[in-house]
Parts: structure tokens; C-alpha cells; sequence
């Protein structure tokens, strides 16, 4: 799943990633409720390591996301880089 965020506010900004997040774990729901194990592999920047005076607020919202899913449970693993990845 790919999800364009929404960069044109920063209430945007993190409604998108929240969109995002609640979106996966919704599918995540589904498909264990269907009896299929997922993986979940999120890419993210570095900003989710800025200590918490220097974080963006994109920064912010990605620290989030990371928490909710540790949180959820879910098995997998986040992939950080300086730019954006692309999985294709």
C-alpha cells in the first residue's frame, strides 16, 4: 500500500499519516480475520530520530505512527534513510 501524503498544512499533514496508520491496521484486521498472516514493513526518514526539541512536524507524526505500530503488535520492521524510500 502507498499512501500520498497530504503536505499542504501541517493539520493535514498528520491527518494523512494518521489516515495512513488506521488504514493499515484496518487491513491488518482483515486479513488475520480471513485466517493470512501479514508483515508489515514501514519506510520512514530519519527525522523520527531527531531528539524531541528538533523534531519536524512531519517528524512527529512518523514518531507516532512507529509507536501505534509497535503497539498494535504487529510483526515487522521500519526502514529508515535520509530520503524517502521507494519499494518497488
Amino acid at each position: 500500500m502507498d499512501v500520498v501524503l497530504d503536505r499542504s498544512g501541517v493539520d493535514a499533514m498528520h491527518r494523512s499519516v494518521r489516515g495512513a496508520t488506521e488504514g493499515v491496521l484496518q487491513l491488518r484486521t482483515e486479513f488475520r480475520a480471513a485466517g493470512r498472516e501479514t508483515t508489515l514493513i514501514a519506510a520512514s526518514t530519519t527525522a523520527v530520530l531527531a531528539p524531541g526539541l528538533y523534531q519536524t512536524p512531519y517528524g512527529l507524526a512518523k514518531r507516532r505512527q512507529v509507536v501505534t505500530y509497535a503497539r498494535s503488535g504487529v510483526a515487522g520492521a521500519a526502514l529508515l534513510s535520509r530520503d524517502p524510500v521507494v519499494l518497488a
